[in-house]
């Protein structure tokens, strides 16, 4: 079996089921995008797919965590 992911079409359906529901979000479609989002707008909730938890941006995403504490 052969698995088709579109990624487009999912970011689409989400974000409409979000507006519905009178909230916003921001896409960023890698870990760095993340990353520099996340260093320039504060977020009330931070999802992340799978597919960005590579070593590196779990270890970045945890010092601007840290950050954000301090």
């Amino acid at each position: 079996m052969c698995e088709v992911i579109n990624v487009q079409v999912n970011v689409m359906v989400a974000m409409s089921m979000l507006k519905r529901l009178g909230l916003a979000a921001d896409v960023a479609y890698n870990g760095l995008e993340a990353i520099k989002a996340l260093q320039t707008k504060c977020y009330d909730l931070v999802w992340s797919h799978t597919s960005l938890h590579s070593p590196i941006f779990v270890h970045a995403l945890g010092r601007v965590g840290s950050e954000i504490e301090d």
